[in-house]
């Protein structure tokens, strides 16, 4: 086996990590729960908070 077929990708995505607590690092399962299911902390609303997602910004033009 070559160098380059011993290298593997792997692991699960970046985009999960707003499924992980962040006290307690559960995987939430139930993204409609509002606290973690293995210690109760309550998740944040905003979904994309762990992941680098950033909101559509306003193009600072008017419209009338």
């Amino acid at each position: 086996m070559s160098e380059a077929e011993e290298r593997t990708e792997g692991g699960d995505p970046v985009c999960w990590l707003n499924r992980v607590c962040d006290e307690c690092g559960a995987f939430r399962e139930d993204m409609t729960a509002v606290a973690c299911a293995r210690c109760g902390t309550p998740f944040t609303t905003d979904t994309g908070a762990n992941t680098g997602a950033t909101a559509p910004t306003d193009s600072g033009t008017a419209t009338d």
